[in-house]
């Protein structure tokens, strides 16, 4: 009997050696609308999304005083990463028409008469939506 406690005390002690330790969980998760993830407690565990917000804007006209017949440039700064800008120009913010739809964040015009001014508009949008207009009033020389 002795032999068959030792045995038993034995296999469980070889038993409990050779047991592998639980390793840590993976898995992937992929949301468009987060821009990252964050993942709390001891279980349950939770996953909370933050969410991607909408490109705020700053629009810069270079050169700022550009002369008639040549080229301005317009570049805008935007947070929340957009993937696509709409700019737009016209003699108030009422009357705007598109001049660039692009995937750059930025966009050239020029006008052929000095004394010119008009309101220049860009707005971005990503996963989450369009963000604000940003403008800008350049007076061409």
């Amino acid at each position: 009997m002795r032999l068959g406690r030792w045995l038993a005390a034995g296999a469980a002690a070889w038993a409990l050696a050779g047991a592998v330790p639980a390793s840590a969980a993976t898995f992937t998760y992929e949301d468009p609308q987060c821009s990252d993830f964050s993942v709390t407690g001891t279980g349950p565990y939770v996953l909370q999304c933050n969410l991607i917000s909408t490109p705020a804007c700053q629009l810069q006209a270079i050169p700022a005083n550009p002369v008639a017949g040549s080229q301005l440039t317009l570049v805008a700064s935007c947070t929340g990463n957009p993937f696509g800008w709409i700019f737009t120009k016209g003699a108030s913010l009422a009357s705007q028409a598109p001049i660039c739809g692009t995937s750059s964040s930025t966009c050239q015009d020029s006008v052929p008469t000095a004394g010119t001014t008009l309101v220049y508009t860009v707005l971005g949008g990503n996963a989450s939506g369009r963000g604000p207009v940003a403008a800008i009033t350049v007076t061409w020389q």
